[in-house]
């Protein structure tokens, strides 16, 4: 059977598939974890009835444990269409390999057969043993073992046996299988060999050793269900962008002395204090990073690493002996340290910290109080967790080390980030800045590079930034705003953008009603192509253009309480109102007065500025001005609240003419009528020549009135 959306009642139909119903309830946050969805989501399933709750007493939601597995199963096998349309629950299908993470195609091709083959996630162990075939593997490759009377698929076996010797490495080994969960790994490692899941496994895991590669973290990330990643805030780095960070660093940075750090072979070299160097990534993972670090004759002895998950460690480990042929275990045990970085920083002061720390982790609320007393830049449940690494990570440098991390782009501009990046503008000078976009394959999240020194900061800029292939400098005496931190536009730009903002201004912030569009919650299930009774026409963005709406060709019956989540009715039916695109590089707002209903890809946006008629904010709005605003100031691909709430609109004084010698208009009434006239042609003219020609004169008028 196929279910499109698992209501309260389809639960009650699937309750005899449960085993100790309401035993062991889960919590809000478990639920989230477990769909990679955010709380707000959450609470609407609940809401909704796709999630049945337990009742309580307590104020808290909670769930009950067998059907919240039943929905994740039945979402894993594509039979709840509702939830597996949407973008975060394709997170939780199962297996996917990293596009980009290795150079080797052999084992990309190895490692991508391996997901292909597996038709559902392996266990902890069952991927711990896997790993540890591997690792030996790639040992036997790099030193040449011989094989004699060994089946290369039984080499994990033939080394428990003895019939293997891996030398040196037979403690990493150990560690890893330690991480078993039974008390005897030895024997749980023979049964999970033999078992179905791996079986199918072995004569695709065929691996080479390749330097620079983390092929263990590889097979690693690839293997981890992808639900698990996003909830855990991973996203493993590709290798073009790891080269690009320490590029930068090793080989691009004019303005750093890194001679004592890069191609040093004395352990006992040190940097200018006398103390020997040090390079951190306290959120290393498997290691990519630390292992691209042999590209640039990086004396091992100055490399460390710190990661929260110990098979991770146990990874690097294995690959960084396999790669610098240190096989010492005290070494590798105090140079890579299984902790958590936001709670035990490095006992070294660092030189240069490097990584892509962890993003959109919900906080545990059982480190809140925690994080909120040690940290600057905590501003509570909306903090993301790299804003704490960044701070955490300054605080581990030297006087004038430098910080190169990957976060995301909303750092610079996301209102939720101002405490950051005041924390940034008081202890660091902006050494460098590189705008990825996407750089995650399957993660809508663009992405910089973020270069800072530690030191007590003079005048503001940046030394070199890299948008596109435009590269330029910041210069010191450009004003950055802790509001934001508009790094993707070159000075001359700046300079027209706080030209606009100089100008005599008012603003929708406080004067105006926003609205999203219906968020039905299944599309599929709601919208009908062919009208119905009770149904009414609703538009979509992709309807919405300058200053008119494409005939619509979906229609939905109006019923509010069915839908997840909906404005209220009097903002659909006000008597006339703006629709403007969510998704948009532009602004692009259009008039409606008949009362018609918007998905949220088409959002609402009713003024109560008095002495501004709607239609001339429309025209204004509309405006070249606008555009040029919004694409150079937020550098967004959405069109949110606060961008057009601010927006300068240009103040209107009532007592002024119109210069007629100079053609120039005031800012009087009678450019309000110009502008409604021309909008109300745009409005109903089909003619594409003659409305170019009127946007033409309507931009001259606008511009006009900003002088």
């Amino acid at each position: 059977m196929t279910i499109e959306v698992l209501n309260g009642k389809e639960a009650q139909r699937h309750e005899s598939q449960y085993v100790g119903l309401n035993e062991d309830p889960m919590t809000l946050n478990e639920v989230c974890d477990i769909f990679a969805i955010t709380e707000a989501t959450g609470r609407n399933w609940a809401r909704l009835g796709k999630l049945q709750q337990i009742p309580s007493n307590d104020g808290k939601l909670w769930f009950d444990r067998p059907q919240v597995e039943y929905i994740l199963d039945q979402i894993q096998q594509g039979n709840i269409h509702a939830l597996h349309s949407r973008r975060n629950k394709s997170q939780i299908r199962g297996l996917a390999a990293v596009e980009g993470y290795i150079t080797s195609v052999f084992n990309q091709t190895a490692v991508e057969n391996m997901t292909e083959v597996l038709a559902s996630p392996l266990t902890a162990d069952e991927l711990i043993v896997l790993l540890a075939h591997a690792a030996v593997q790639l040992i036997v490759d790099k030193e040449n073992h011989c094989l004699q009377g060994i089946d290369p698929d039984q080499m994990l076996i033939a080394y428990l046996d003895g019939r293997l010797d891996l030398g040196y490495y037979a403690d990493l080994i150990d560690d890893l299988l330690n991480l078993l969960s039974s008390d005897r790994p030895g024997l749980a490692c023979r049964a999970i060999v033999q078992a179905e899941p791996l079986q199918q496994l072995w004569e695709r895991c065929q691996l080479k050793f390749r330097s620079g590669d983390d092929t263990l973290g590889y097979i690693y990330i690839s293997l981890l269900h992808l639900g698990k990643r996003k909830a855990k805030g991973v996203y493993y780095t590709p290798q073009e962008i790891v080269f690009n960070l320490l590029d930068h660093v090793f080989l691009l940075n004019d303005h750093y002395d890194i001679d004592s750090i890069r191609r040093c072979t004395n352990p006992m070299d040190t940097d200018s204090t006398g103390d020997p160097c040090v390079i951190l990534d306290p959120c290393c993972g498997s290691g990519n990073f630390i292992l691209a670090l042999s590209r640039y004759n990086i004396n091992p002895n100055f490399i460390y690493g710190q990661d929260i998950d110990p098979v991770a460690i146990c990874l690097l480990r294995i690959s960084f002996a396999m790669q610098y042929h240190i096989y010492d275990r005290d070494f590798l045990n105090s140079h890579f340290i299984c902790t958590d970085s936001l709670v035990q920083k490095c006992t070294q002061p660092a030189d240069v910290i490097i990584g892509n720390p962890p993003w959109g982790i919900t906080i545990p609320s059982v480190l809140r109080d925690y994080f909120n007393t040690r940290y600057e830049t905590y501003g509570g449940v909306k903090t993301d967790t790299y804003e704490l690494f960044l701070e955490q990570a300054v605080h581990s440098l030297r006087d004038k080390g430098r910080l190169y991390f990957i976060v995301p782009e909303s750092l610079l501009n996301v209102k939720s980030r101002g405490q950051t990046r005041q924390f940034l503008l008081e202890h660091c000078s902006f050494e460098y800045v590189a705008y990825l976009g996407d750089a995650f394959s399957g993660v809508q999240c663009p992405s910089i590079i973020l270069g800072v020194k530690k030191e007590t900061p003079t005048l503001p800029g940046v030394k070199k930034v890299v948008c596109g292939n435009t590269i330029y400098t910041i210069r010191q005496n450009r004003q950055i705003s802790t509001q934001r931190f508009n790094f993707h536009v070159r000075d001359h730009i700046q300079d027209c953008l706080d030209t606009i903002e100089a100008q005599p201004s008012v603003f929708l912030h406080g004067n105006a009603t926003f609205a999203m569009g219906i968020v039905t919650g299944n599309n599929r299930y709601y919208l009908k192509n062919q009208k119905a009774p009770g149904y009414e026409p609703i538009i979509r963005g992709q309807n919405v253009r300058r200053y008119g709406i494409r005939t619509p060709d979906e229609y939905i019956a109006f019923v509010p309480e069915t839908f997840q989540q909906v404005a209220p009715e009097a903002i659909y039916r006000a008597e006339e109102k703006l629709f403007y695109r969510f998704i948009s590089q532009l602004f692009i707002f259009a008039y409606d007065d008949q009362q018609m209903l918007s998905l949220n890809s088409c959002n609402i946006l009713i003024p109560h500025l008095p002495g501004y008629p709607l239609k001339f904010i429309l025209g204004v709005l509309n405006s070249s001005i606008s555009s040029f605003y919004f694409r150079n100031k937020f550098n967004s691909i959405k069109v949110l609240r606060n961008h057009i709430e601010s927006f300068p609109l240009p103040l209107i004084a009532k007592d002024t003419k119109r210069n007629g010698n100079s053609g120039t208009a005031c800012r009087n009434l009678a450019c309000i009528g110009d502008v409604i006239d021309l909008v109300d042609a745009l409005s109903h003219s089909q003619n594409n020549a003659r409305r170019q020609n009127l946007y033409k004169i309507l931009d001259q008028i606008i511009f006009d009135i900003y002088g």
